[in-house]
């Protein structure tokens, strides 16, 4: 177990580990009361560190692992300043994606979840999520996840094409573009986030992102008929491009070649 020291009470609200030590960043909004009934919880789960931390530490692009209970409480890896990033009294049934995406109001078929990409509360920026529900015999307890970002399968997947490639989710919101498509569909800085203002939980991507909702007439024309059916040709903005849609079924998406014709 971790010493009994590990833990600070911020502000008489807020539980959690203020010194990286190696093991999970443990976070209690205090939107649970902080009570020896929380504390015991806490210390039950301190076992589960070194799978969270193997989890986190299996891919090149997983940013962070974490469990989330309905008591408001994180076990996340690697360590952050959750203090610093994380408003006192946060309520993750309406603030964090990927808790009460996969409750039983969202999920009742207990399902694991690709979460569409979003700005993430802890600083993390545009990512993706996969989210498994956590169910006991009391029922919905909370969840389990790690987070993706999205830049790292830009660069490591479309960037060195020199066609134009990029992913979009079946709901025509992009995942990732490479520079050629950029400039076709007239989209700048997807998968760059800068925190101006702070983000005081979750929010869904720009919508400036779903192709369905782009300005371009022709763009839009494109969205409706991305459906992951072999390819086909259409012009946009003048130019003349065949496209080929090869579906990705693990996470719902297409990915699209774009050749000028």
């Amino acid at each position: 177990l971790h010493p009994p020291g590990r833990y600070v009470l911020y502000e008489g609200t807020v539980y959690y580990t203020p010194v990286d030590d190696g093991g999970c960043n443990v976070w209690a909004s205090g939107a649970t009361p902080v009570d020896e009934e929380l504390k015991s919880k806490i210390s039950k789960m301190e076992h589960l560190d070194q799978h969270i931390k193997a989890t986190a530490q299996s891919s090149e692009y997983i940013t962070q692992s974490y469990i989330l209970t309905g008591e408001s409480l994180a076990f996340v890896y690697p360590f952050y300043d959750s203090v610093a990033v994380l408003p006192p009294g946060l309520d993750f049934s309406n603030s964090i994606m990927p808790f009460y995406l996969v409750d039983p109001e969202h999920n009742p078929d207990r399902s694991p979840t690709w979460v569409e990409p979003y700005i993430d509360a802890t600083g993390k920026g545009y990512i993706i999520t996969i989210s498994c529900p956590i169910y006991s015999d009391k029922g919905f307890e909370g969840s389990a996840g790690s987070d993706i970002a999205i830049l790292p399968i830009s660069r490591n997947f479309l960037e060195p094409r020199s066609e134009a490639w990029f992913m979009v989710t079946r709901n025509t919101l992009l995942v990732a573009v490479n520079k050629p498509c950029e400039e076709l569909l007239s989209i700048e800085g997807l998968g760059e986030y800068y925190y101006l203002e702070g983000v005081q939980e979750d929010e869904y991507a720009s919508q400036e992102y779903r192709l369905s909702m782009h300005e371009s007439q022709d763009i839009r024309d494109l969205a409706s008929r991305l459906d992951g059916n072999g390819h086909f040709e259409m012009d946009i903005h003048g130019r003349r491009i065949r496209f080929h849609q090869f579906a990705i079924d693990e996470v719902d998406w297409l990915l699209v070649l774009a050749q000028s014709l």
